[in-house]
């Protein structure tokens, strides 16, 4: 296994790892922030950005933002965050989605 391969599987461990940790602290709360939390926090730490200079190479998108924002002088973390903030607004409305029509599918019932 590449040393690119190995970073993802530990990127996609830890992200997984974290997202049951957030299960067990969540489990006792509303439905709708358990849920959102975690599927925030999958797409937080697994969606991927291009590493600039570095053409085909994909990295966790906030690994790269933080990367190109704090340590690069001439860093463009422009389309980094970008891709972190796009993904997230966007699963946030996807939960909030699913929760409402499920909770009216219910409702039904």
């Amino acid at each position: 296994m590449s040393g690119y391969s190995l970073a993802w599987v530990i990127v996609i461990v830890g992200g997984l790892g974290g997202a049951a940790a957030l299960y067990g602290l969540l489990k006792d709360g509303h439905y709708l922030v358990r849920w959102q939390a975690i599927a925030l926090s999958l797409i937080f730490f697994l969606v991927p950005a291009p590493v600039p200079d570095h053409g085909d190479q994909l990295a966790p998108a906030f690994v790269v933002f933080v990367f190109e924002w704090l340590f690069q002088t001439d860093g463009s973390a422009g389309q980094a965050m970008r891709i972190l903030l796009i993904s997230l607004a966007t699963g946030a409305l996807i939960t909030c989605v699913a929760y409402y029509a499920n909770r009216r599918r219910e409702n039904r019932s």
